[in-house]
């Protein structure tokens, strides 16, 4: 476990927003590739950002705040998190093919709408992973408009697109925002190289 120093420390990885832009920008690509029926090239996605996102941390914020070796990360945090993802993840597949199979049975147009809700539902559990993994609320309250978006695609009879794309809004938007003023309020240190 860290101490509260080091935690203190780790924490600017999140205040400047480029991690939720990074992610909503994900998120919304992704809603794209599946609206326009490529969700092959949606899944690279979250592959391709992570390399960028670093690559724009070093360059543009890292100059800013400067950075610190502080060794491995909480690893039991980002543990527990994994298994919360994987268990969560497995626990709303479990529920949705049972909800499917009874559906089936009754109304099948109804179990495809149920199904159509499950790909930002699962975005959800991730954020909500996410941000139980590094302790971070933020990130964690992120998973309320993916749970949103999955219920507005079941309600709305809509394309899984729809809510995979709905579900990146507010972390993009956010990102953005807290971006802009990170990078307003944080100028340059003399002397660093970018």
């Amino acid at each position: 476990m860290t101490d509260p120093q080091e935690r203190s420390l780790r924490d600017p990885r999140f205040a400047d927003g480029s991690i939720e832009l990074f992610a909503g920008l994900s998120m919304l690509g992704i809603g794209l590739c599946w609206l326009s029926d490529q969700p092959v090239f949606g899944a690279v996605l979250p592959a391709l950002s992570i390399p960028i996102w670093r690559s724009f941390h070093e360059r543009h914020i890292a100059p800013r705040l400067g950075s610190a070796d502080l060794g491995s990360p909480d690893v039991p945090g980002m543990r527990r998190g994994l298994v919360l993802l994987c268990g969560l993840g497995v626990a709303v597949l479990v529920a949705g093919l049972m909800a499917y199979r009874g559906l089936v049975a009754r109304d099948a147009a109804a179990a495809r709408d149920l199904v159509a809700g499950m790909p930002a539902t699962l975005l959800g559990v991730a954020a909500l992973s996410a941000g139980l993994g590094f302790r971070s609320a933020q990130l964690a309250l992120y998973a309320v408009p993916c749970v949103l978006a999955g219920a507005m695609v079941v309600a709305l009879d809509l394309h899984p697109g729809h809510g995979l794309f709905a579900s990146g809004i507010a972390p993009a938007l956010v990102g953005a925002v807290r971006l802009a003023r990170f990078l307003r309020s944080h100028p340059r240190q003399p002397g660093r190289l970018a």
